[in-house]
């Protein structure tokens, strides 16, 4: 666990220089653009800033009201939360001439085709670990992100990502003592690969950053097309 825990921590560097890069060309056009983040996520703002996206905060309350039976899939159904977000901060900030930028995102954690959210207290978290342990199971962030330059001029992306994450075995013992950390309660799947969650994770195929909250190289690769498009 501990030499997981060291890859993650070597990777991690190269992968923020190379984040960023992908928007270094457009850094001066970027400077110059109000960015609106719809999420009070720690971690999405600090994925933001290393990209190179400096933003704003503004997470209007949202009531999740989507059913999941209306959508063909999973990830079509976290793109439809992401955008719910995006719409319900584009209703609240009113005046489209604020920000240039807006972006909002939904993570759910998949385990045999179910969601599994954030756990509803200690038990729960303990359950859900003992769920995950020595098994893979999918992370999918659906990613809204929206681009105005008038009030007749603008444009709607979405996508979304996923990332496989295999869990070691985890023992009774080892998976109460992070739950009592205090660490899980809030996080889909009741673990947090970017602090102590990371020594519960055998492997990941995919962006680690899409299981941290958002996909930092294809959120590059769909904001350098908009930017093109759109601000340059």
């Amino acid at each position: 666990m501990c030499l997981e825990s060291l890859t993650l921590l070597l990777v991690h560097p190269f992968a923020d220089f190379y984040a960023k890069t992908m928007l270094l060309s457009l850094a001066k056009t970027i400077a110059s653009k109000r960015i609106v983040l719809a999420s009070s996520s720690p971690r999405r703002k600090e994925i933001m800033e290393k990209i190179g996206l400096p933003c704003s905060i503004h997470s209007p309350s949202v009531e999740e009201n989507l059913s999941i039976s209306a959508y063909s899939s999973i990830p079509s159904y976290v793109e439809a939360l992401a955008r719910l977000k995006a719409e319900a901060a584009i209703l609240s900030l009113g005046c489209a001439h604020t920000y240039d930028l807006l972006i909002a995102a939904d993570t759910v954690v998949v385990l045999n085709g179910q969601i599994i959210g954030k756990p509803r207290d200690r038990q729960d978290a303990v359950e859900i670990l003992k769920r995950l342990s020595g098994k893979s199971h999918l992370v999918i962030t659906g990613v809204c992100i929206y681009c105005c330059t008038s009030e007749r001029d603008s444009e709607m992306d979405i996508f979304h990502e996923v990332t496989t994450v295999k869990m070691g075995e985890m023992d009774t013992a080892v998976i109460e003592a992070y739950v009592d950390s205090g660490e899980p309660l809030d996080k889909a799947g009741a673990y947090g690969i970017q602090g102590q969650g990371c020594s519960l994770v055998e492997r990941i195929d995919g962006d680690y950053y899409n299981v941290v909250g958002l996909p930092a190289h294809k959120m590059c690769v769909h904001i350098r097309s908009l930017c093109e498009k759109m601000l340059v």
